[in-house]
């Protein structure tokens, strides 16, 4: 951090809008697609969050990819999340959804 001599104020050298906690909270209320750490995915709308990323999830899809490459779709109501086991969250309109024909994980293809 770093004050500025006029104002004798503290300036961050990042704009505050792209700080993590920030950038999830505009997400709130929207859909969001939630890539974890284990070969799941989630598409649900975001009702709330922690300091630790937690995230509660309604209207949930779960995409699960098995090792042949098949895709198996559960719907789940509501969902908690646990922060730690979360690797992305992607919002709204910018996912390729496995549900509509597209390569799913942001069209990367299978992760391995």
């Amino acid at each position: 951090m770093s004050v500025t001599s006029d104002t004798n104020k503290a300036s961050f050298p990042f704009d505050p809008q792209f700080l993590p906690l920030t950038y999830i909270d505009r997400q709130l209320k929207k859909r969001v697609w939630i890539i974890m750490r284990s070969e799941k995915e989630l598409l649900g709308t975001l009702m709330g969050f922690d300091e630790f990323i937690n995230l509660i999830l309604e209207d949930v899809i779960e995409f699960d990819v098995a090792a042949d490459g098949t895709v198996v779709q559960n719907r789940i109501p509501s969902i908690l999340l646990n922060g730690t086991h979360i690797s992305m969250i992607v919002p709204e309109g910018l996912y390729v959804r496995v549900c509509d024909g597209g390569e799913g994980r942001l069209g990367r293809g299978k992760r391995g």
